[in-house]
């Protein structure tokens, strides 16, 4: 069954190219969620994008012409304002009942993607996530499927899956827009276990998320009121909305749980934003996707070091960093004028003389130990920049091929590493 995750509706796009098995998986989905709602308390809808074309859209198809990205814009448009309010929670026995809609789209491009998911939170606040899943499938079978449709009268020819593998734009790292998984979907026995298959990854994703959020949320809540007791007020540069709580640390008691807790939140759809070697340990940024929403923040990251030799710290939460939002990368102008706002605080100003992301920290009253850090710009920002000077590990690219309908012969070492890969890429998550 798939698990609560803070009470509210979630979306599924099913995504990929004509004859992938949008349709066919996705309402098999749907029909296992719907089996589970007694337990789950939640009911299931399904919407189908090809049923929100124009007619002159179909007509165009049909006559093997592909539609340009002028077609698609306000169609995207109409996927998403139908998304969006299938989502909108139902009243039953005067209680909300939140929903998980599963859609059909292709939404080969990125920004189409992109599209789908602008301004949700503003516009559906009760669609707590919108997940991508890429539907792959070997390019025989995508052909070989399209002319059985042909065949019984579907206005999709076969003619135009060129178009569509020239068009797509597979997951990507480069595109932090919309969080994708990617699932093999022909390598299952039937529509049916394909859909028990994805319900079942799609469940451990939420699952691994609703613990991270959780617990996070739950520090965070101790960690504020820790800082409301610190002298002169100091909690009040927090409140501030100029300001970001751009990450929280979680710190780790030996390599093994360093690596679990990765794993862990790799599991949960979140993605590795970069590594690097300070101290002597390894330290990795995480890109949270969803991020962490927060008493009106939005916290996109988490860091995990690995511990300090010979200096191991017990596994949980330690610290939220706060980016003032002003000031480079380098520089602690703003920091020291924070120390001078905020002078009462006990200061630990070790950090500004650091050349690059300079802080400045406050420990906090209670156990177990935590502390607040201020920063000028987000962790993320710094990773991207420390990333583009050789100064930080770039997350390793999960290598993906698009099918292509000619390809040049392969030699058999070739031919080797590209099943590698493509086996190192089944059932992943990619920020997109």
């Amino acid at each position: 069954a798939m698990a609560s995750e803070a009470s509210a509706s979630r979306a599924y796009v099913l995504y990929g190219v004509a004859g992938c098995g949008k349709t066919t998986l996705g309402r098999a989905l749907v029909e296992r969620l719907n089996d589970a709602a007694p337990e789950t308390k939640r009911d299931a809808v399904f919407v189908d994008a090809d049923d929100l074309h124009i007619p002159e859209a179909r007509e165009k198809m049909s006559r093997g012409e592909p539609l340009t990205e002028m077609d698609r814009e306000p169609w995207l448009a109409r996927v998403r304002a139908r998304m969006l309010e299938s989502a909108r929670p139902k009243e039953l026995d005067g209680k909300l009942t939140h929903r998980d809609v599963v859609v059909a789209c292709s939404a080969l491009r990125r920004d189409h993607r992109a599209s789908l998911v602008r301004d949700v939170k503003a516009q559906a606040p009760w669609l707590k996530s919108v997940d991508f899943v890429f539907l792959r499938v070997e390019k025989a079978k995508l052909e070989k499927r399209l002319k059985e449709r042909e065949k019984n009268g579907h206005f999709f020819p076969a003619s135009l899956l060129r178009s569509q593998l020239d068009t797509l734009e597979p997951p990507s790292l480069d595109d932090s827009r919309s969080i994708c998984h990617v699932f093999d979907a022909d390598a299952r026995s039937s529509p049916s276990a394909a859909a028990s298959a994805l319900a079942a990854t799609l469940d451990a994703i939420a699952r691994a998320r609703a613990e991270w959020d959780a617990t996070a949320r739950a520090f965070l809540d101790d960690w504020y009121g820790r800082l409301e007791q610190i002298p002169g007020g100091l909690a009040n540069a927090v409140q501030s909305h100029a300001v970001q709580i751009d990450h929280v640390c979680f710190r780790c008691a030996s390599e093994a749980s360093y690596r679990d807790a990765l794993a862990s939140l790799k599991r949960a759809g979140h993605v590795v934003a970069g590594s690097s070697a300070v101290g002597g340990r390894e330290i990795t940024t995480v890109r949270l996707r969803p991020p962490i929403e927060w008493r009106g923040f939005v916290v996109p990251a988490v860091e995990v070091p690995m511990p300090k030799p010979g200096r191991p710290k017990p596994d949980g939460w330690e610290h939220a960093e706060v980016a003032l939002m002003r000031g480079g990368v380098e520089g602690a102008e703003h920091l020291i004028r924070l120390r001078e706002t905020y002078p009462d605080a006990p200061w630990d100003a070790k950090g500004l003389g650091k050349a690059l992301n300079a802080e400045l920290s406050c420990s906090l009253p209670g156990e177990p130990a935590m502390c607040v850090k201020f920063h000028h710009r987000p962790l993320l920002e710094v990773v991207a920049h420390e990333i583009e000077r050789g100064m930080a590990k770039a997350p390793p690219r999960l290598a993906f091929e698009v099918p292509r309908l000619r390809r040049k012969r392969l030699g058999k070492r070739a031919r080797d590493a590209t099943d590698e890969d493509r086996e190192d890429a089944t059932d992943a998550t990619y920020d997109d």
